[in-house]
């Protein structure tokens, strides 16, 4: 597989699918080291902001330096109104000594809007204070939550908190890990545990094993994906183990979650992992999960490859879930490999987009209409998330390889932890969960996983 090193030149490729790949690679990784926001800015600079919406949506995802610091308070006053709040994210997500170093010209910074000051300032201040009021306010805050709408200003409080405990772990490891194993914490401390785990990367294995454990909770969206962002943060060849055990045994949504976690661990042990547990898998959308976390790891065997080029032959993965082919092609492009397909597989792609282009693809006005609808969080899966509904009117599912837009996503990593894209979403499900195999709701006739769960 490629290392970070290995993919940074490909920031500024000519094929746009190949950047992006680069983009996600770098920006979902582990570890990115390396890579910094100085590989995307000079991609940027390169290739202009309307080349690079990519590297911008992910620039705060990146280690940030003093240069790259100056360049985003630069951009802010040179870049469209539209690529500020990538800017600001990227801003409010520096490191504690950028914050101390640059805090005076970021307030006199043009564009820099008051929100973002007064969160760096509070990080600061944060960052002197002793632990265990820290614990206690984080403790407290949790506890205010239920019942609750959670808003963008709780997220950011949280991860605030979350921040300055973590930069403690002689005091908040073992209250954490604690935490994590404890019963009777099944609301918003579970969560907020959850995250600090992943912040101290808290790799015990009592940790790992809770974290999780935390994943087979399909009807605790948030916990979910927080604990999947954790078990990234960690990364290590015990995680990836455990993982590889207990997937086989594991339900539906764990394995998809695990796919996921294990396509952003920048490690040959994740690669082997997903290589072996995809011929003992049946279920086609977990298999393109699967397929899509390998190609993200950008695999250098042609062996393995090819087994993704078969598995697309014999249409052994949703096309509706991620676009393997395409995938496949810009992993290939990075590795020096082409399938015999290549051209028609790029023949295929180019006349798609343009049929969106054109409108021809939504004849019928579909897309229109179902962007214009308000569903329920049950209603919509795999296809809320193809056809671009926002975050507010669907589920995001767990570390989907598709790539989000990210734009209004809070909290300082931008991660879809705890901290919703929306002002409100509640830990656990309001209403019965539908099952895969139940009559679909919307009274189509067919199960759910092959109408809106699809």
């Amino acid at each position: 597989m490629l290392t970070p090193d290995q993919v940074i030149p490909f920031l500024v490729h000519d094929d746009e699918e190949v950047r992006q790949h680069a983009v996600t690679y770098l920006a979902g990784a582990n570890d990115p080291s390396p890579a910094t926001a100085d590989d995307f800015w000079r991609a940027i600079d390169q290739l202009g902001p309307r080349n690079a919406a990519s590297h911008l949506d992910r620039l705060e995802l990146l280690p940030q330096s003093d240069a790259s610091v100056g360049k985003t308070l630069e951009a802010l006053k040179t870049f469209g109104a539209d690529d500020r709040p990538a800017l600001l994210r990227a801003l409010r997500s520096i490191d504690l000594d950028l914050a101390r170093n640059h805090i005076d010209a970021i307030r006199s910074a043009e564009n820099v809007t008051p929100d973002v000051t007064a969160h760096l300032e509070e990080r600061l201040k944060l960052a002197d204070e002793a632990p265990e009021p820290l614990w206690d306010r984080l403790i407290e805050q949790a506890r205010a939550l239920e019942n609750k709408q959670l808003s963008e200003a709780d997220a950011l409080a949280a991860e605030r908190l979350i921040e300055a405990l973590a930069r403690k772990p002689e005091f908040a490891a073992d209250r954490t890990a604690a935490l994590l194993r404890d019963e009777s914490a099944r609301d918003w401390r579970e969560v907020i545990a959850t995250d600090l785990a992943g912040e101290m990367r808290l790799g015990t294995p009592e940790a790992v094993e809770a974290l999780i454990d935390k994943l087979k909770d399909e009807e605790a969206d948030i916990l979910w994906e927080t604990a999947a962002e954790a078990l990234v943060r960690v990364g290590d060849a015990h995680v990836v183990q455990r993982l590889r055990e207990r997937f086989p045994q594991e339900e539906w949504g764990f394995r998809i979650s695990a796919a996921g976690i294990l396509g952003r661990i920048k490690r040959p042990e994740a690669e082997a992992a997903i290589v072996a547990l995809l011929p003992g898998e049946s279920d086609k959308e977990v298999i393109t999960f699967l397929a899509s976390s390998l190609l993200d790891l950008c695999p250098t065997d042609t062996g393995t490859l090819e087994q993704v080029r078969r598995l697309v032959l014999d249409g052994r993965y949703e096309p509706g879930t991620a676009d393997v082919p395409s995938t496949l092609l810009a992993a290939g492009t990075m590795v020096g490999y082409a399938p015999p397909e290549v051209d028609e597989w790029r023949a295929r792609r180019e006349a798609e987009r343009q049929r969106w282009a054109s409108g021809a693809a939504d004849a019928d006005g579909i897309f229109t209409a179902v962007r214009s609808r308000q569903f329920a969080p049950e209603e919509l899966g795999t296809v809320g998330h193809i056809l671009g509904i926002p975050p507010a009117a669907r589920p995001l599912p767990p570390l989907r390889p598709a790539v989000r837009n990210r734009r209004d996503a809070p909290g300082r990593r931008g991660t879809a932890s705890y901290a919703p894209a929306q002002q409100t979403r509640p830990i656990r499900r309001g209403t019965a969960k539908v099952g895969r195999n139940d009559p679909c709701p919307c009274g189509s006739g067919k199960k759910y996983k092959k109408c809106c769960g699809a």
